[in-house]
């Protein structure tokens, strides 16, 4: 029994080490002959102090830092409870499929979308020219954050903290934080969810409307099932809301911000949406909260 209990913490650390320690998977940001930036560290006057857990460097005028009850939204406490955030990311948090599939995609120039990067990851983006790191994710119950934070921080990366929901529609004001840090948030920038492909596509898409003027019927493409994005489950809701947009400008052309403030209704595009039945039992109800 002993034997067989070692065995699985010598494979355990084995794993994490290696998914640690993989840090090539960005190309180099200079190669692609597009925006490239030298990653400096920030002082503690640059970081901004989350009263209810790490500090989150790289502060926007007008988004408030996102604070709440969780887990994990804490510093970590030590070396027992470092191994138990790595264990939480690498299996309740499916951080092994991330590693065989970090779904990373450079969309923008100087602009990436993946699923959660593990530290090591962090650290490649930061020496390849990184800048900014901007987390999607609703959820304080798992051990990547905090993971992710220190590795931010220690790397000199601003880290941003932002809600998408990947069966729900941000409200007027969510949106209006939503843009206000993609407008200042600074490039090379990697955006991510957890597995890079609803939340991270929404997002993806909001930035080339908002900061790239690019047009809805491109800008929509970052949904789509080459990213593992499924419109015919509960996650088309996030489609639904391009296809509201696309009615409403189709009568009177009018830019994505204005439509937010004057016309755009969450609640009708949920009341509305309907996934196609093989899907409805997979998942939680639309409009909830996840990791």
């Amino acid at each position: 029994m002993r034997y067989h209990v070692c065995h699985l913490n010598y494979c355990f650390l084995l794993i994490l080490c290696f998914y640690n320690l993989q840090e090539s998977w960005l190309p180099t940001l200079a190669a692609s002959g597009r925006h490239c930036y030298t990653a400096t560290a920030m002082s503690d006057a640059e970081a901004r102090q989350n009263p209810s857990g790490p500090a989150l460097p790289g502060a926007v005028p007008g988004v408030p830092p996102r604070t709440g009850p969780g887990r994990w939204n804490r510093p970590i406490a030590g070396p027992g409870d470092r191994l138990h955030a790595w264990a939480d990311m690498l299996l309740l948090d499916h951080g092994l499929v991330r590693l065989a599939f970090p779904n990373l995609h450079e969309f923008a120039p100087g602009v990436w979308r993946s699923g959660q990067p593990t530290p090591g990851r962090i650290r490649a983006f930061a020496r390849r020219g990184g800048r900014s790191v901007v987390s999607l994710r609703a959820g304080r119950s798992f051990g990547s954050l905090p993971l992710e934070i220190e590795a931010c921080r220690d790397a000199g990366l601003a880290f941003h903290d932002i809600a998408i929901r990947s069966r729900g529609l941000p409200d007027r004001g969510e949106f209006r934080a939503i843009a206000a840090l993609f407008r200042q948030v600074e490039r090379p920038v990697l955006l991510h969810c957890k597995s890079g492909a609803d939340r991270a596509g929404f997002a993806a898409a909001l930035w080339l409307m908002l900061v790239e003027n690019r047009p809805v019927a491109e800008a929509r493409r970052q949904l789509a099932l080459r990213y593992g994005h499924v419109r015919l489950s509960r996650t088309g809701v996030l489609d639904a809301f391009f296809d509201a947009f696309e009615r409403a400008a189709g009568l009177r052309p009018v830019p994505l911000t204005e439509w937010i403030e004057t016309g755009y209704d969450p609640a009708a595009i949920l009341a509305g949406f309907r996934a196609t039945p093989v899907f409805r039992r997979v998942g939680a109800p639309a409009g909830q909260t996840y990791r």
